[in-house]
């Protein structure tokens, strides 16, 4: 994580593509007015022993 110039870290969009490239990923935004924006974050996983999971349906917020 890379600190800003005040001493603040990044958390938007640029420092969570950041990390995802890190590690191999991709980030994909899709925004539509009025029907809010979804983030897609890909990231690969080798020989993974853990179950698949059900993501929840988005919601506004």
């Amino acid at each position: 994580m890379r600190s800003q110039p005040d001493g603040r870290h990044r958390l938007g969009v640029l420092g969570m593509r950041e990390r995802v490239t890190l590690v191999g990923g991709t980030l994909n935004i899709e925004s539509q007015p009025g029907s809010g924006t979804t983030v897609f974050v890909r990231i690969p996983v080798q020989n993974s022993t853990m179950p698949t999971v059900e993501v929840a349906e988005p919601q506004n917020v």
